[in-house]
């Protein structure tokens, strides 16, 4: 069982400056996006701090995405998520939509229940 500990926003809709489709090393679908210089600071510092957890993508109160940060993300980043092709058309729209009700919040991840 996994549970989702919200943590302060670290990005919000309009922080990021655009997204696109994408194909990943091994030309699975990926997201590419590229963030203001000026939040790009912070989110690199967020990301270096917490890689290994996760960043989940939130618009409307839900939870879209939550990829794992596996490096420090500064300017441009690309989420990696078993996406399919439309799946990452749809998310790269909705995160390049501009302003909007949504945001980027780092999350924890913790495994609870031990026996089988």
């Amino acid at each position: 069982m996994y549970d989702a500990v919200e943590r302060q926003a670290v990005l919000t809709g309009r922080d990021i400056q655009s997204a696109r489709p994408g194909l990943g090393q091994l030309g699975d679908p990926v997201v590419e996006f590229t963030v203001r210089p000026e939040p790009a600071k912070a989110f690199a510092q967020a990301t270096g701090d917490n890689i290994g957890s996760f960043l989940a993508i939130v618009i409307d109160g839900r939870v879209v995405s939550a990829p794992k940060i596996n490096a420090r993300i500064g300017e441009s980043g690309i989420i990696e998520g078993g996406f399919t092709k439309e799946q990452a058309q749809d998310l790269a729209i909705l995160l390049g939509s501009g302003p909007l009700p949504g945001r980027l919040t780092l999350v924890e991840e913790r495994v609870e229940g031990g026996g089988r």
